[in-house]
């Protein structure tokens, strides 16, 4: 069975390279889909047929296998709802909210916002292009961390609509210089910070931001002999210019007294006020006079944990039901708490008391850390190189929201690869493991945000592929002419 042998593998031959131009045309049609793995087809050797007990005739079968390990580059879209996976894994999926279907996989993070109306309300879904919707793990503010992974993980959902409520300050650190050198024996450090709510007409509530200012005024040693210096100053002042001083001439000789006596003292006494200089809060635990100290290197020694703890409140003139100020028996205006008082700890600690002349120039200040914050509304929502699913609102507060929930296999490639980007568990893929990004579990993998996984398939390697594959059809087709020319020659034999 020579000649029908060759026939057999020639035929097989062709089928095989066959198979070969159909993945091929596959990878091509694909090279722009999200997150796609290109598949290749290798060749085993395949038993057509016996001829003698010396020599098999063997043709070739095909053998494909799905690239799952490649990554494909990172494209950035500037899309806040786009992930793509940088390292193994899969992003987990159901056909429905409830999760109630088969779970899917795909490596195409180009998400979407689908809105659906759950009993009169509208609420926002997370799903792919295809509108299968995306699991992951709610986030609970009572837990820390806010994720439990143990739980299963659920459709991602959230209020399009959503209202932050506000939260008043209770923490801030303020930084900056005091400046050594100022020559007008204070130092004021201008902040804000987000106030306890005011009630407004309606009943709502608003929290307002609040400006304040952290007073530093120089602490004079014998304020009783600085006293007389200031006299002798002005008289002597008069006596010169031979008529009396004006207020101004006298604020000029009494500010030169006092920083002239104040001089190379390292201790200020400290006061809140407001923008007309009303103080508005006190210091716990530092008495009528509260100081802080620099030591000679400009650190701060006093107080020695760095922090001040302020009691703030907030009153304005009461008014009447004809919207004048209400007046007490000397003719005061009677003044009303417009807000809750509040207490706000003030973290000083990095403060300087430097020179003018020293690498922290003049007296400047920066209030970082502010653990208040406005009312917001929902603006967009963006993710985090973990996973993490923020709500970001119109006061610049982020919340987490969710935790993307990633599965990988010990056998990815063997999965089964279904319309949409999507693959199902298979017996031969092995048992499903549950990634959470950031944690041992996950591994090395990371999200980018903002960008998409491209295509896996080379269109030059794909037509190097389709050449060679024309090129193996075109020779197995000429060795089955062959053959055949072969076989109509042995049975023309026969007449």
């Amino acid at each position: 069975m020579s000649i029908q042998g060759a026939m057999n593998n020639s035929s097989l031959a062709m089928q095989a390279q066959s198979i070969a131009m159909e993945q091929i045309s596959t990878n091509v049609a694909n090279v722009r889909t999200v997150g796609y793995k290109h598949e290749v087809v290798n060749f085993r050797t395949l038993v057509s047929g016996t001829s003698s007990s010396l020599f098999r005739s063997f043709s070739a079968a095909p053998a494909s296998y799905r690239v799952m390990e490649q990554q494909g580059s990172i494209q950035v879209t500037s899309i806040r709802t786009d992930v793509a996976i940088n390292g193994p894994g899969m992003f987990m999926v159901s056909r429905t909210p409830a999760g109630d279907s088969d779970t899917y996989y795909t490596r195409d993070g180009a998400f979407q916002k689908r809105l659906v109306m759950e009993d009169g309300k509208e609420v926002a879904y997370l799903t792919t292009g295809a509108g299968y919707f995306v699991q992951g793990w709610r986030a609970d503010p009572t837990r820390t961390p806010p994720f439990n992974t143990a739980d299963a993980p659920e459709a991602i959902r959230f209020d399009p609509n959503s209202w932050l409520e506000g939260k008043a300050s209770s923490h801030l650190k303020l930084t900056g210089n005091v400046n050594a050198e100022t020559r007008n024996n204070f130092v004021a450090a201008n902040f804000s910070y987000i106030g306890t709510p005011v009630k407004n007409d309606d009943g709502t509530e608003t929290w307002p931001v609040r400006g304040v200012r952290l007073m530093f005024r120089k602490s004079i040693p014998d304020p009783e002999a600085t006293k007389a210096a200031r006299d002798e100053a002005v008289k002597a002042a008069q006596e010169a210019k031979g008529s009396p001083l004006t207020d101004d001439e006298i604020k000029a000789v009494t500010e030169k007294i006092n920083l002239e006596k104040s001089a190379g003292q390292n201790k200020w006494f400290i006061s809140l006020e407001d923008s007309s200089g009303k103080a508005v809060g006190t210091f716990e635990g530092m008495g009528e006079n509260p100081i802080v100290e620099f030591n000679s290197k400009g650190r701060l020694v006093k107080p020695e944990s760095g922090a001040l703890t302020a009691d703030i409140t907030y009153t304005q003139a009461k008014l009447d039901a004809d919207g004048k100020p209400v007046l007490d028996d000397k003719g005061n205006p009677v003044l009303e708490d417009i807000a809750a008082p509040q207490t706000l700890t003030i973290d000083i600690g990095d403060i300087t008391q430097y020179g003018s002349n020293s690498t922290a120039f003049g007296s400047s200040f920066t209030a970082t850390a502010d653990d208040g914050y406005a009312d917001g509304l929902l603006t967009d929502i963006s993710f985090e190189a973990d996973g993490t699913l923020l709500a970001n609102y119109t006061n610049r507060k982020s919340l987490a929201l969710y935790k993307l929930a990633l599965a990988d296999f010990p056998a990815p490639q063997k999965l089964q690869l279904l319309s949409e980007n999507l693959f199902m568990a298979s017996d031969e893929a092995g048992e499903r493991r549950i990634m959470e990004l950031g944690t041992k579990s996950g591994g090395k993998t990371k999200i980018n945000p903002e960008a998409l996984e491209a295509s896996t398939a080379d269109i030059a390697e794909e037509f190097t592929r389709m050449i060679m594959t024309q090129t193996a059809y075109s020779q197995a087709a000429t060795v089955f002419r062959t053959s055949d020319e072969m076989s109509q020659v042995a049975s023309a034999l026969k007449r």
